[in-house]
Order: structure tokens, then C-alpha cells, then sequence
């Protein structure tokens, strides 16, 4: 949008001259009573032109002087505008007839004008410039949050293969000591979709397509280790594919489903993911919290929500519990 306006600017500024230049002398001939009754428009269409051509040549004199950054500007624009209005007057005298002079005194008039059209011009020149250096010094700090954020993003993005690597590791640990027989196999696809989460290490974002694949691998270890204990269903639809969501942010919310419940084939644990509407994401779980502390990095819905506000949605997640079930709501962008 900044920038959008900006070539709009720059478009207007270019033709400001040609129209300062036309306009005010334009302005100047024909509401002079006397000048329209003494001259036919075939007379004053010369000298207007004329004027036009001296108010261009005063423009981009004048920006050509301004941009010299010059330590004395506004004292050098008044005595050389002045100087320039001075010949000016002198050219006058010397190659027009004294009979195309309506008055006396009016070539001390003609330089009043020309200083004052001078002055107008340096105005304007001056406005543009601080206008300019004002939307420079806005782009230059968007740049600037926008480069902050994005190293936030990344630092915060970098926290989840550790944490999902940590959690895995844990999975396992716990296959381990009861023996479970699926130990092995969780192995194996724990390296493949380990080697997913390194391939995609740059992207802070997914379409929502790549991140259901990604779960359902991630659904097949927790499917390994846990059997019967856990039913996931997924009901997504398909034209909502299109649509973006942070990296890993559906593996956090079932992930953080069957951390803090209880699992076991008398008590399984139901996540359920769905959505709402075309633009948000539900993950829902019965509850039944774990009593004993759980290994955790601590990272999970934190993580998530602080990508949320770094990527610049406002109520990213929600958290929902009711006495019998909790939702994590996400949005897609």
C-alpha cells in the first residue's frame, strides 16, 4: 500500500511543473480585466507561453538547487531567484516595445511576480521533499520491523524441531520401557519424518495441505505407540486446502492432546480435528488430564501463539475447556 502510494506521488510530482507552469500565468492573463480588453487572445497566448517557459525554468532551477544540499540554502535561493528576476526584467526592457506596457511600474511589478512565483515554487519544492523523506524514513523503519520479526520468526520457528525432537525421543523412551514391540518400526518413521521437519527447516509457513500430510505421518507414530489407547479423526475440507498455517502447528495441538490426557484401551483418548468454517481449524479432545507431571520443553502453545503475533494475526489460537472436553482453535490465513 506504502508503495503504491509512493508511484502514485512520484507520477503526480512529475507533472506538477508542467501544470505550476500553465496554470499560473494562465491565472494571472485572464483575470486581468484590463489586459483582456486591451489584448486579442492571438497577443496574450505568447506571453503566457512565454511566463510558462520562465516558471519552468525557475522549477527546476530551484530543484536542481535544492537537492545540492547547500549550508545557506534559503539565503542562496533569495539572491539568486532575486538575480534571475533581475534579468529577467532586463530582457523585458531590452526586446519588448514600451507600447505592450499597459503601465508605469510595471517592471517593478514583473519582478515582484517572478520573486513571489520563486517563493511559491520553493515552497512546494520543500513540501515535496519533506513528504519524500518522511514516507523514505516509514518505508525504511517497515523494513526494519519487518526484517525484526521475521529474525523473531525464524528464532521462534527453531524452537520446534527440538521440542518435537525431544518429545519423540521421550515416545520412545517410554516404548522402550514397557516393551512395546512397535519400538522399532517407530524408529524407522520417526527418521522419515524427522527428515520432513529438516527439508522444510526455512518455511515459517504451510499451505494447510502440507500440514495435514505432515500430521498424518505424525499420527501414524502416535498410532505405533499408542494403538487402541488413541482414535483420531480428521474431517477437513478440501477447499480450504488453499489457505496457509504456521509449520507444525496441527502436530502441536495433537501433540499437547495426548501429553496432558490419560491414555489407555478401558479410557481412549478421542481427538477430534475439524473446522468450524472455512478459515479456522478446531483440534477437540476428551478430558482426562493426567495427574503426574508430564517431560515437556515447555514450548508447544507458546511457541504457537507467539508466531501468531509475529506473523501479525491477532488471536491466532484459541483455548476453549469445558468439564468434559478442550479445543485449541487455530486460524488460517
Amino acid at each position: 500500500m506504502l508503495n503504491s502510494n509512493i508511484k502514485n506521488r512520484t507520477r503526480t510530482e512529475k507533472l506538477l511543473p508542467l501544470i505550476f507552469a500553465l496554470f499560473l500565468p494562465g491565472l494571472a492573463f485572464f483575470s486581468n480585466r484590463f489586459l483582456i480588453e486591451q489584448y486579442a487572445p492571438e497577443q496574450l497566448i505568447p506571453q503566457w507561453l512565454g511566463a510558462s517557459l520562465i516558471l519552468l525554468f525557475l522549477w527546476y532551477f530551484n530543484d536542481w538547487l535544492s537537492n545540492r544540499n547547500f549550508s545557506r540554502y534559503y539565503l542562496l535561493a533569495v539572491v539568486l531567484n532575486g538575480i534571475l528576476a533581475t534579468v529577467y526584467v532586463f530582457l523585458i526592457v531590452v526586446f519588448l516595445p514600451d507600447q505592450t506596457l499597459p503601465q508605469n511600474g510595471l517592471y517593478f511589478t514583473i519582478g515582484v511576480r517572478v520573486m513571489m512565483a520563486a517563493a511559491i515554487i520553493v515552497t512546494i519544492q520543500q513540501s515535496l521533499k519533506s513528504t519524500r523523506t518522511i514516507e523514505k524514513l516509514k518505508t525504511e523503519n517497515l523494513s526494519l520491523k519487518a526484517e525484526r520479526y521475521k529474525a523473531e520468526l525464524d528464532q521462534i520457528r527453531k524452537q520446534v524441531n527440538p521440542h518435537f525432537l525431544f518429545n519423540s525421543l521421550s515416545t520412545l523412551r517410554t516404548m522402550v520401557r514397557k516393551g512395546n514391540t512397535g519400538s522399532e518400526t517407530f524408529v524407522v518413521n520417526l527418521a522419515s519424518l524427522y527428515r520432513q521437519i529438516l527439508q522444510s527447516r526455512d518455511k515459517n509457513t504451510v499451505s494447510l495441505e502440507e500440514e495435514v500430510k505432515f500430521l498424518n505421518a505424525y499420527i501414524y507414530l502416535l498410532k505405533v505407540r499408542h494403538e487402541d489407547s488413541l482414535q483420531i479423526h480428521i474431517d477437513i475440507n478440501p477447499s480450504s486446502e488453499q489457505y496457509s498455517i504456521p509449520i507444525f502447528a496441527l502436530q502441536i495441538l495433537v501433540e499437547n492432546c495426548v501429553k496432558h490426557n490419560v491414555l489407555s484401551e478401558s479410557k481412549p483418548l478421542s481427538i477430534r480435528i475439524y473446522q468450524k468454517d472455512d478459515l479456522t481449524i478446531t483440534v477437540s479432545n476428551n478430558l482426562q488430564p493426567k495427574q503426574e507431571n508430564t517431560d515437556s520443553t515447555g514450548v508447544g502453545l507458546d511457541n504457537l501463539l507467539e508466531r501468531y503475533r509475529l506473523i501479525g494475526i491477532k488471536d491466532g489460537l484459541n483455548l476453549e475447556q469445558t468439564n468434559n472436553e478442550f479445543n485449541a482453535t487455530v486460524k488460517l490465513f
